[in-house]
């Protein structure tokens, strides 16, 4: 199941002070050019954290 991001911070800051650091790569590339089907050249990072409150 994959979520939105709205959706991942809505149900971990139930358990507490949610934060989330994103980091940008470039695409690694290793289908042929001819066939490929995705065309994005950069991925994107996401590491959600929760400091839970006690």
């Amino acid at each position: 199941m994959i979520r939105r991001l709205d959706e991942i911070r809505e149900i971990l800051e139930q358990r507490g002070e949610y934060g989330c650091f994103t980091q940008k790569y470039k695409r690694f590339q290793a289908d042929v050019k001819k066939n490929r089907t995705i065309h994005g050249t950069e991925t994107m990072e996401y590491l959600h954290f929760v400091r839970v409150q006690k």
